[in-house]
């Protein structure tokens, strides 16, 4: 995190916010979740596993938006309708 998510203020990676005091523990932990579930769904994509892709993706999502899960997000459906329809 780059900035307070409060007040904007630069954060210097003390436990609160030096101008408006959040604490933002919680924040942190939740952008630290989206991070590993980001890994993960790289990894199914790799893997040939872009519906599971698709799902980790979402829930990084709903946890933390990032403009590249944006992107991501696109890429694993493409390739989960790419499947179906080479299935199908």
């Amino acid at each position: 995190m780059e900035r307070c998510p409060h007040c904007r203020a630069r954060w210097e990676g003390g436990d609160a916010c030096r101008r408006c005091g959040l604490e933002p523990g919680s924040l942190l932990a939740c952008e630290a979740a989206a991070g590993r579930l980001t890994r993960s769904a790289l990894a199914r994509l790799a893997d040939g596993d872009p519906a599971g892709a698709l799902a980790e993706l979402t829930q990084a999502q709903g946890l933390y938006r990032e403009p590249m899960l944006e992107h991501l997000l696109g890429w694993a459906r493409h390739e989960a309708v790419a499947g179906d329809l080479s299935e199908g």
